[in-house]
């Protein structure tokens, strides 16, 4: 977590809390889920990287390692009611219509918020 606004992050596979955030290629989804206590309204986009073993860029591009489009916005929020600190909760499935990975590996998931 890289933002001080992010909080109650989680990730993984739906309904196993305690499972790690792996699947098999091809089959699977995982879940993310967040608060951003940052109440203005923002748009939260996300960008797929794909890493080596030792969580450094591979020299894939894109297009080689991804199916859709990189860069998509988390398009399910929902802001907070009746809480002392008012926040807005994000929500994603991956992978998702808009974009799939299609190599196995390690990947690494960005924000971009504007």
């Amino acid at each position: 977590i890289y933002q001080e606004s992010i909080k109650s992050v989680q990730f993984g596979v739906p309904a196993l809390q305690t499972a790690y955030p792996m699947v098999n290629l091809g089959s699977g989804s995982l879940f993310l889920a967040f608060h951003n206590i940052n109440t203005d309204t923002r748009y939260i986009r996300y960008r797929i990287e794909h890493c080596n073993r030792d969580w450094t860029t591979s020299d894939l591009t894109e297009f080689e390692y991804l199916e859709g489009f990189n860069g998509e916005e988390l398009r399910e929020s929902q802001f907070s009611v009746n809480t002392r600190t008012a926040y807005v909760h994000y929500e994603q499935n991956f992978p998702n219509k808009e974009c799939r990975w299609t190599k196995s590996g390690n990947y690494l998931l960005h924000s971009l918020s504007r």
